[in-house]
């Protein structure tokens, strides 16, 4: 059986003032109200009203990975 090496990629974006990479979750973006930046201090506000479809598709992504965490029969 041949595995693949997969590389796991931390969720997040980069800072659009300094570059860096801000950390976060599919459940922080969904429950948060924005981002600090861990380099410069930049907040990120969150407009949840003009990303009312975003939220809902991270949501059902969330919802999507709980599901096939639940079921998944191999041991992490």
């Amino acid at each position: 059986m041949n595995q693949r090496n997969q590389t796991v990629k931390e969720p997040g974006l980069m800072c659009p003032v300094c570059g860096k990479f801000i950390p976060t979750t599919v459940a922080e973006l969904l429950s948060c109200r924005g981002l600090d930046c861990p380099s410069c201090g930049l907040h990120l506000e969150i407009d949840r009203a003009q990303s009312q479809k975003a939220l809902e598709a991270l949501q059902q992504l969330d919802r999507a990975h709980m599901r096939v965490n639940s079921t998944s029969r191999f041991n992490r």
